[in-house]
């Protein structure tokens, strides 16, 4: 979602460097938020704890003019907010599958196969009453499943 903004870039060329560059800005320097609370990998940069899409109710990004309260970054800020039960319970089911089946070869060497790509993304979300008007649950879980080839032609 953060790759959608205007002025983040996607460094493909960096190793340990697992978020995106804003506005010019290491990736390392933005700060990420899930409700409020810090969620920063200050040793490889991105977030330390990564969670489905299934997971988030709201999503802000603050790239420049933000207050002095969100510190410690000089790129953007990063605010996820999550959902929480209510008094029905709800659920939501994914299931996304890619695979080699519809990718193309190297446009360059049109004989050549494209790599061997399995790939599995299972999605749950549920939540609901637990003390109805008081207490309220809401769980998620993902579980990706990939089998890549390596293609040295």
């Amino acid at each position: 979602l953060l790759q959608l903004v205007p002025g983040v870039a996607i460094n493909r060329q960096s190793g340990g460097d697992n978020a995106n560059p804003v506005l010019g800005e290491r990736s390392g320097n933005n700060n990420f938020f899930i409700d409020g609370q810090p969620n920063k990998d200050t040793v490889n940069g991105g977030p330390a704890a990564q969670f489905n899409q299934e997971t988030i109710a709201e999503f802000q990004v603050l790239t420049t003019g933000f207050k002095p309260e969100f510190g410690q970054a000089s790129g953007a800020i990063v605010n996820v907010i999550t959902k929480s039960g209510g008094n029905q319970f709800r659920g939501v089911g994914s299931f996304f599958v890619r695979n080699d089946a519809l990718d193309s070869s190297n446009s360059l060497n049109a004989a050549a196969e494209p790599p061997e790509l399995k790939r599995y993304d299972y999605s749950l979300a549920g939540g609901g009453p637990i003390w109805k008007d008081k207490i309220f649950f809401f769980g998620s879980s993902e579980r990706i499943q990939e089998d890549r080839g390596v293609n040295f032609a």
